[in-house]
């Protein structure tokens, strides 16, 4: 694979892991684990928040309304990882067709 692609695709793997480190950092606030008035919690927090709810912002726009629940992440999820396939099937290395009648050299 080209080097470009394989940067983007690099790319979208570590911000699929920042999306997942996000929710369960939501979920640790939550459930009163970590506590964000902590000022060091507070930078991680929205420092984690700036980078996501770019991407989810427009999501939860779309979504209906489903009672707390906010399923954005696991659609951006998704859409990150279509992506990345969409990526690698048409960036990714192509094998050279076999010459007529015989072995390819």
């Amino acid at each position: 694979m080209h080097p470009i692609p394989r940067l983007i695709v690099t790319l979208f793997s570590i911000y699929f892991l920042v999306i997942i480190v996000m929710v369960i950092a939501f979920w640790l606030n939550q459930f009163g684990v970590i506590d964000v008035s902590e000022p060091i919690t507070a930078r991680v927090y929205n420092g984690l928040l700036m980078l996501t709810d770019p991407v989810l912002n427009p999501i939860r726009a779309v979504l209906p309304d489903l009672g707390g629940l906010d399923i954005s992440p696991a659609l951006a999820l998704v859409g990150l990882w279509f992506i990345q396939y969409v990526i690698i099937f048409y960036a990714g290395p192509r094998k050279k067709a076999a010459a007529p009648g015989g072995e390819a050299g």
